[in-house]
């Protein structure tokens, strides 16, 4: 799991790191799922998904004291795959 906290990240910076925890895992021999905690948002949340993250971890961007349950349909939408929405499987 990449966790950001503490400061804003650059796109760069983030695929960068994902690709370090990949490369630990391989190097390891170990098989893991890569998420990304903090940073999500409604804006970024279906590039990231993009990038081969497996996991994505987005509190903020649903609990905004607005309207989480349409946050969190709206996320949903934008992660899913052509072919899900296609076959009516999500």
């Amino acid at each position: 799991m990449v966790t950001l906290w503490g400061r804003r990240w650059t796109r760069e910076e983030l695929l960068a790191r994902v690709d370090q925890v990949r490369e630990l895992a391989r190097a390891a021999g170990a098989d893991v799922l890569v998420g990304v905690d903090g940073g999500v948002t409604l804006a970024n949340a279906a590039e990231m998904a993009g990038w081969g993250i497996d996991v994505i971890v987005s509190g903020s961007a649903v609990f905004d004291r607005l309207d989480p349950a349409r946050n969190l349909d709206l996320l949903t939408r934008q992660l899913r795959t052509p072919e899900e929405v296609s076959d009516g499987k999500r």
